[in-house]
């Protein structure tokens, strides 16, 4: 659904644990909101204007804590992404509470993963300002 968009902007709301992505296809005027709800944390590397999308994808949370061992390392002791002693209450605290890992890929620019309990695309179509959602839970 946002395969080849360009990324207009992204905002985080704390309070309301929601990261939403904007994004526009580019020889198009379709707009698709990602909105990550239950969002606990993300990463984004390569942060740039125009980047676009190559998709936005779960992935295992295996694969999520092998791959990012480093980073979990290195601020564990900030917290991040919680208070937790060690790997296991880490893994447990996820799993209890439904978190998912959505990585993001990108053509050129932005990419990185996502912590949150559910993604949603919403496609708004500024000719009729209607939407329409698609769930991936």
């Amino acid at each position: 659904m946002v395969h080849d968009n360009i990324i207009t902007s992204y905002n985080v709301d704390f309070e309301s644990e929601i990261l939403t992505i904007k994004t526009q296809y580019y020889s198009a005027h379709e707009r698709t909101d990602v909105i990550f709800e239950g969002y606990l944390t993300h990463i984004f590397h390569g942060v740039m204007s125009n980047s676009m999308l190559f998709g936005i994808e779960e992935y295992p949370l295996d694969i999520f804590l092998r791959d990012e061992q480093q980073i979990l390392s290195e601020l564990k002791n900030c917290s991040w992404p919680i208070t937790y002693k060690n790997e296991k209450e880490l893994i447990n605290y996820l799993q209890n509470n439904n978190y998912k890992t959505f990585s993001i890929t990108a053509t050129l620019g932005l990419y990185g993963w996502v912590l949150a309990k559910q993604m949603d695309f919403v496609v708004v179509s500024p000719s009729s300002e209607t939407q329409s959602s698609s769930k991936n839970e």
